[in-house]
């Protein structure tokens, strides 16, 4: 018996292109089902339609096969992670696109009003502007954040175009937010 055909539902050897064409595009089954079929990996799969370069389906097209999964960040956001290609999603932005509407959280930040990242109830959110967002978590404070003189703001994307530095220690230099500083380099802040 052949050890690599071990479900016994296809005679055929899952590193045959023809199969895996078949199997893939004709059935429309997943890396994953495939791998199932023959009892391998997704990964021996996917190793063997680059090999044979079978072109794979888009995300829109493979998302009904496939489970996302839920987790938290190591910055304590909780989101939803995609097995397609790793991307996620924060569960506090599909909060607000379902609380506000997509155009209100698509370009904006969203808040989390008591600090807690992991807070994701409705009463809990709301969208703001990113200026407004660095300015909410800078209330009550005298904020450097506001005080960056134009000269400053040549300098860091000075740094930011000539050397390693990271926002962080870039941020910490000048007394400010990485959050601005990360403005700053996406060129949505130019100076004070």
């Amino acid at each position: 018996m052949n050890t690599d055909d071990t479900s016994g539902n296809d005679s055929t050897d899952y590193k045959d292109p023809e199969t895996l064409r078949r199997l893939y595009w004709d059935e429309g089954l997943s890396m994953r089902e495939i791998g199932e079929r023959f009892g391998v990996t997704n990964g021996a799969i996917q190793h063997w339609m680059d090999k044979h370069e079978i072109d794979r389906r888009g995300i829109s097209e493979s998302i009904t096969s496939q489970i996302a999964g839920f987790e938290t960040s190591y910055n304590g956001y909780e989101r939803w992670r995609s097995e397609i290609d790793g991307a996620a999603v924060r569960v506090h932005r599909l909060l607000a696109v379902s609380e506000y509407g997509l155009d209100a959280v698509k370009d904006n930040h969203i808040h989390h009003e008591n600090g807690i990242r992991w807070d994701n109830r409705p009463s809990n959110i709301k969208p703001l502007s990113p200026s407004e967002h660095i300015d909410e978590h800078h209330k009550g404070q005298k904020s450097a954040n506001s005080k960056l003189t134009d000269r400053q703001v040549v300098e860091i994307k000075r740094l930011l175009d000539s050397t390693d530095m990271t926002h962080d220690s870039i941020a910490k230099s000048y007394g400010v937010s990485q959050s601005l500083i990360s403005m700053i380099a996406n060129g949505k802040r130019r100076s004070g």
